[in-house]
């Protein structure tokens, strides 16, 4: 009994020793470095580093959660140092996991993860499948190569999916990234309703699966079918013998049928091996022009076969053609004349050749006829026109072998066939009281008349039954100045439709000038206003020309009256209004159709300036609200410049006006609001035309705030950048005299950092990210 109460003792003596050892010492404390960020991910079966801070005098307990932090499990006991190698073998794959480490001795000081992280079969995983990919038709009885690419440790599953539901294990577990599948009968459908997908065989897998598109499974091993022959176009005589002839890729038989239109006549072979077949034509077959071959595989006749393109023709004549080669169109046959009809063909019966008057026909011209040509002598009765053609038929089968004329031509009362106008022809400029020669040609035996026209309304006969081809023409001074006239020459005998005109229209002017031409401005000019500018032009008559100002195809104004010569220097007044649109118009003050404009528009601007280009912040850049940054462009224009904030595609706020030169520093408020959207317009303040915007957008985010504790510090410092955009951090520490410490490199929003060897004083801690900058003060006070 007396041990016992020794022991006790000494139980409460050291317990007591050790109480007030740690009342004494500083208050017990413990940090969790990692894992602790948000989206960590580590792999089951991998080693990975649990790092913390502390300030106990004993060794730390290690644990793990895989509820969020509901229970914990030791992974490890009263762990010396701020690290502990943890394998994660045997853990189950899960999202909920926390890592807490805590006194050993004292388990109310404790730290835990402040997310959560995951434990996954594979950190980046991947399945990526290769064949196949969808599209493509695969054989009843053939075997195919699956093929897929993967990262993973585990063997996958690949299986059959059919309409997108599993439909059967090919391998419940296979290593590699091949496999040979050999399809089984009773799967052929011609829908596309198969895919193959390829899955890791962990359960519960992180890696998803790879599926293929839909491809189709048939019953017979080929493909394609493609008939040669008949493919359309021929005409096959009753009782004669051909060859139809395809194509296949298929190992079985084929049938041959014959269609009409959409009917089925019969069967023209069946089981027939091979690529041809050579077809005696039933003689009593019924002559059509809409049939059609078909070739169907005898496996799969509904899904594999192909027809003649287009439909051929079954014929009571053995003759497949006629062409008519004259009259053949364009033709000017005069009544009372002979002309050769001709033609080709391959018949051995007699044609006949009938005369059509557009789509009727007016009479036979000869039945039964021999050979290949026709002498026609015209009634001289019949009807004058211009829309005649000629058909030659076969006699045994009229409906379906024949050839007609391929356009119309004339059947006139002239025995002259053209007319055709030399000059006036299109673009002249003639003078009123002038005399100028009117010229033709024709091969007409009859006298012409002579006609002038404006647009389509004729205005008088210039001369009648004039012999010959030239005719002297003095204009008449009172006649109306325009530019749609024509010239028109009529046969006196066939005025309907043996003629010609003037190509295109030519000019009667008042002005016996011909043109004028402006040289300058001709597009593209940049003129400001206040500034004189040369307008030049040339032109080929003697009197003065008018000036005038055209905006946007509109008159403006009136630039001068009257003026001699081919320039006149312009001032441009300070009145007009800038635009982009406007042209010079120059005109002959006798005949206003002597004209011309700018060819192309210019421009009258404000600003003599042409551009502005931003060249900073122009897409990218993150600053930070609070701070001061550079705003730079480029501009040619000698005025200032304002400067304001975009957001989003609208106004924000003014940044600064009538700024001169090409910099400008700007201090962003604190208050403004963070956004990545936002652009700076630059603009000449003169002309807001001239202006540019950032190319893409810049970020603006919240004033930058830095965590440092404790501060003033002892043997630590912990550095909180949780608010600083980027990723990997550069820390530098200098002394008070800009003399660098130290660097140290994180890719973790919190570091601490050893002061145990800093003397006391005042040192600058510089982080640098790969998007900012920030700067902060720390006390070093042991």
């Amino acid at each position: 009994m007396k041990k016992i109460f020794y022991l006790l003792g000494l139980s409460f003596v050291a317990l007591f020793l050790f109480s007030s050892m740690e009342i004494k010492a500083q208050t017990p404390s413990i940090t969790l470095l990692q894992p602790t960020d948000p989206g960590i991910e580590w792999t089951v079966g991998g080693t990975y580093v649990i790092s913390w801070i502390d300030n106990f005098p004993n060794g730390v307990d290690v644990l793990v959660s895989d509820n969020n932090g509901s229970t914990y499990t030791m992974i490890a006991g009263n762990v010396s140092g701020s690290t502990y190698y943890w394998n994660t073998t045997g853990y189950t794959i899960g999202h909920r996991y926390r890592i807490k480490v805590q006194s050993h001795l004292s388990p109310q000081y404790y730290s835990r993860s402040a997310h959560r992280f995951k434990l996954v079969d594979q950190s980046g995983g991947f399945i990526t499948l290769e064949q196949p990919v969808g599209n493509e038709t695969w054989a009843e009885g053939s075997t195919y190569l699956i093929s897929w690419n993967d990262n993973l440790t585990a063997p996958v599953t690949v299986e059959l999916l059919k309409n997108n539901a599993s439909f059967s294990v090919l391998s419940a577990s296979t290593t590699g990234s091949t496999l040979y599948w050999t399809i089984p009968t009773g799967l052929a459908n011609n829908s596309k309703i198969y895919k193959i997908r390829v899955s890791s065989t962990v359960p519960n897998a992180t890696t998803p699966p790879a599926t293929s598109g839909r491809f189709k499974i048939s019953a017979s091993a080929g493909t394609f079918v493609e008939v040669y022959q008949p493919n359309g176009g021929e005409s096959w005589a009753r009782g004669t013998t051909h060859l139809v002839s395809w194509n296949d890729d298929i190992p079985e038989p084929v049938n041959i049928e014959l269609y009409k239109g959409s009917t089925k006549v019969g069967d023209i072979a069946t089981n027939v091996v091979g690529s041809t077949y050579w077809w005696t034509i039933d003689p009593a077959q019924t002559t059509g022009n809409n049939y059609r071959v078909y070739v169907r595989s005898t496996l799969d006749p509904t899904h594999l076969y192909d027809r003649t393109n287009g439909h051929f023709h079954i014929t009571a004549s053995g003759g497949t053609f006629v062409e008519v080669y004259q009259p053949n169109g364009g033709e000017n046959w005069a009544r009372g004349t002979t002309h050769l009809i001709s033609w080709n063909d391959d018949m051995t019966e007699p044609v006949n050749i009938e005369l059509y008057k557009g789509s009727t026909k007016v009479s036979d011209i000869a039945t039964s006829v021999v050979g290949s040509t026709y002498w026609w002598t015209i009634d001289p009765t019949i009807t004058t026109a211009n829309n005649y053609k000629v058909y030659v038929r076969s006699t045994l089968d009229p409906t379906h072998l024949y050839d007609r004329s391929n356009s119309r031509f004339h059947i006139t009362a002239s025995s002259g066939s053209f007319i055709e106008v030399y000059q006036p022809n299109g673009g002249e400029s003639w003078a009123r009281g002038t005399s100028h020669l009117i010229s033709w040609n024709d091969d007409l035996t009859e006298p012409v008349n002579v006609e002038l026209y404006d647009g389509s309304t004729k205005v008088s006969d210039l001369a009648t039954n004039l012999v010959g081809s030239t005719y002297s023409w003095t204009i008449d001074p009172t006649l109306a100045t325009g530019n749609h006239y024509r010239i028109y020459v009529r046969s006196t005998l066939d005025p309907t439709h043996l003629y010609d005109r003037s190509d295109s229209y030519f000019h009667i002017t008042a002005s016996g000038g011909t043109f004028v031409e402006v040289y300058q401005p001709n597009g593209g000019e940049h003129w400001a206003r206040g500034t004189s500018h040369l307008i030049s032009w040339n032109d080929d008559f003697q009197e003065a020309v008018n000036i005038e100002l055209w905006k946007g195809g509109s008159f403006s104004s009136t630039i001068a009256s009257n003026v001699t010569g081919s320039t006149y220097s312009w001032d441009i007044p300070t009145t007009v209004t800038p635009a982009s649109n406007y042209k010079v118009k120059i005109y002959s003050t006798v005949d206003g159709s002597l004209k011309d404009y700018s060819d192309a528009n210019f421009t009258i601007a404000a600003s003599a300036g042409t551009f502005v280009t931003i060249n900073q912040p122009n897409g990218g850049e993150i600053w930070a609200a609070g701070s001061s940054y550079w705003i730079s462009w480029i501009d040619d224009f000698p005025e200032a410049a304002n400067i304001e904030l975009w957001k989003g595609g609208h106004f924000n706020s003014t940044i600064a006006s009538n700024v001169t030169g090409s910099t400008y520093v700007w201090a962003i408020p604190a208050g403004q609001t963070p956004g990545t959207n936002y652009k700076v317009k630059v603009y000449s303040t003169l002309d807001n035309t001239i202006k540019d915007f950032s190319d893409a957008n810049f970020e603006i985010e919240a004033p930058i705030v830095l965590t440092v504790y404790p501060n003033p510090a002892n043997n630590n410092v912990t550095l909180n950048m949780q608010n600083m955009p980027g990723n990997n951090f550069t820390i530098q520490l200098y002394n008070r005299f800009n003399v660098e410490i130290g660097e140290y490199h994180s890719n973790s929003s919190s570091m601490n950092i050893s002061t145990t060897n800093l003397a006391d004083g005042i040192y600058f801690v510089v982080i640098t990210s790969d998007k900012t900058r920030a700067t902060t003060k720390v006390i070093v006070q042991h």
